[in-house]
């Protein structure tokens, strides 16, 4: 937590040196310049709020403000990888079965167009549309069997990446793509493990394939599903990430013998610094929401880490969006990368969504969460749904109004402690909890396939954050409810969130048009939600009734067919 009134300063920086593009020199003190000017916006938007928060983890701390020029130094002294001394990389492990060897070039883009993917790249193998066309292993097809049939983005990305191709993966959250990448990592660790072997490198303590991701929570989320698949072909991953015992992760990676890795740069980039960690075989290398690890200041870590792996490795990336910087990244690390876009490349709501925006006033938010979670647990008492606060103290309120009406709630923000964190997510993953208050911070990276609801009882800072809330519910093709409490104090939001809502083709209400327009032409306004359509209680896609409402008509929470 960070007083209102105070930026954390950097470490000092040698002065005798040119400031690094991404640090800025701001009254005698060095900050990161992306992170320094996202919070200094927060802190002038909410001038009426004791605390902002912010990621309180310990490595996340460090690498968001402190510049650290030893680890940087240290980072340069381990010897780089030496090529000579290396076997030859096999990367290509794609065996196509007879279904697919049949599949014309022309039925693969009539399944990539109607599933709305897009793919630059020569000589595409067929997408794998059903789990019985390719073989992962006798216990993990069992366990797909599970699923309908592979979303778009892993159909066509296993192939590619089976192939031993470079990827770059472009999509919202929830399309599969952490299958999307370790599948393929399974079956490259097992393959190019006998190749190493035969060469000589047996029973070695250093892994093959390696995944980065920018926060312990998503590190965390990968590794569940890492647990749930690797040991069935005999893959036995390790995490690393701050915030946790750094010598009980070593010693993991020690035993385990573990030849993949997950991990947060910055404790990656500490334990190769050390000498504790070599990346010399590592020949399958994904960086995962590469956008946000460089929002979050990661890429001088990213940097260092890519040059300890092999040069001739197999590279995966996976982002939501496609800026300049992340073009960049991919040019510079990759070798004719295949490209899958799903949608657009701008940054966008899943259309699996129902979003409600309900125009209030901020003292009846609260009364609203409670008909909503009411409604929702009298539809099915096994829906379950994330309420998104913006302070401690507001979690710590709304999670106590909710649990005065019998319901099961749990909170997390940035003052509990990771065990506890750790205790309240996997509560509310088994079931135990129906309602789940939370910061941005405390639930980033969490994954519930079924989640039924996303609540924004504070509209967030941005609408890409809105976007990464409300994604939470909807994923892997399933269809889910989003409402969000937009009071006065948002309305400079209003005209981003109306483009976001417009591009989703959702309807939109006339209070929230309404600020939206008064926000263009400068004008202000005090309408307060209301009218045939919008406001609180009233019309199609009002909070209570109509049509598009919460809990009736033809797209209510329980109700049928997808309107709206």
């Amino acid at each position: 937590m960070i007083p209102k009134v105070e930026i954390v300063e950097a470490a000092t920086l040698e002065k005798s040196k040119p400031l690094p593009d991404n640090v800025i020199l701001e009254n005698g003190k060095y900050f990161y310049k992306g992170i320094y000017l996202k919070y200094l916006n927060a802190l002038t938007r909410r001038r009426d709020q004791d605390y902002i928060e912010v990621p309180d983890d310990d490595e996340m701390f460090l690498d968001y403000f402190n510049y650290d020029l030893t680890r940087a130094k240290a980072m340069k002294r381990q010897p780089k990888v030496d090529m000579r001394r290396l076997p030859l990389l096999k990367k290509d492990f794609f065996v196509p079965t007879p279904v697919l060897e049949e599949r014309s070039a022309a039925e693969n883009e009539k399944y990539l167009a109607e599933n709305n993917i897009t793919a630059s790249g020569q000589d595409l193998p067929p997408a794998i549309q059903q789990f019985s066309e390719y073989d992962f292993g006798e216990k993990i097809n069992a366990r797909l069997q599970q699923y309908d049939a592979p979303t778009a983005i892993q159909a066509q990305g296993w192939s590619i990446a089976l192939q031993g191709r470079d990827l770059v993966g472009v999509g919202q959250t929830g399309s599969g793509k952490t299958l999307g990448f370790l599948l393929p990592a399974f079956v490259h660790i097992r393959r190019q493990q006998r190749v190493l072997e035969e060469a000589g490198f047996k029973d070695n303590n250093t892994p093959v394939a390696l995944v980065l991701a920018p926060t312990r929570e998503l590190v965390q989320q990968i590794m569940q599903v890492a647990l749930e698949y690797g040991p069935m072909v005999g893959v036995k991953p390790v995490v690393m990430f701050g915030g946790s015992n750094r010598t009980m992760q070593l010693r993991n990676l020690q035993q385990k013998r573990a030849k993949l890795i997950i991990a947060t740069p910055g404790r990656l980039r500490d334990f190769i610094a050390a000498g504790d960690v070599s990346l010399n075989l590592c020949s399958y290398l994904v960086l995962d929401e590469a956008d946000r690890m460089l929002d979050m200041g990661f890429e001088p870590q990213i940097r260092a880490i890519v040059q300890h792996t092999r040069k001739d490795r197999q590279t995966l990336m996976w982002s939501a969006t496609w800026p300049s910087e992340i073009q960049s990244l991919a040019n510079e690390f990759m070798t004719d990368p295949v490209k899958l876009c799903v949608g657009s490349t701008e940054l966008s709501a899943n259309p699996d969504i129902t979003q409600h925006v309900h125009v209030c006033d901020s003292r009846e938010k609260i009364g609203m969460l409670e008909d909503l979670v009411k409604e929702m647990v009298e539809n099915n008492s096994n829906n379950q749904c994330i309420v998104f606060c913006e302070t401690k103290r507001t979690v710590d309120r709304v999670a106590r109004q909710v649990e005065r009406l019998g319901y099961r709630v749990d909170a997390i923000h940035g003052d509990r402690s990771q065990r506890d964190r750790d205790r309240v997510l996997n509560g509310f993953r088994r079931g135990v909890t129906s309602v789940l208050v939370a910061t941005d911070v405390a639930a980033r990276g969490l994954d519930i396939p079924d989640l039924s609801c996303v609540v924004n009882y504070d509209y967030p800072n941005d609408a890409e954050s809105y976007i990464h809330r409300i994604g939470r519910t909807g994923r892997c093709g399933q269809k889910g409810v989003s409402h969000t409490f937009f009071t006065h104090d948002n309305e400079n939001n209003a005209r981003d969130l109306v483009k976001v809502l417009r591009k989703a083709n959702q309807s939109i209400e006339p209070a929230l048009q309404q600020m939206a327009d008064q926000s263009r032409s400068s004008k202000g306004g005090n309408s307060r939600g209301g009218g045939s359509r919008g406001g609180y209680g009233g019309g199609r896609g009002g909070y209570g009734g109509g049509s598009g409402g919460y809990g009736g008509g033809s797209r209510g929470y329980g109700g049928g067919g997808r309107g709206g």
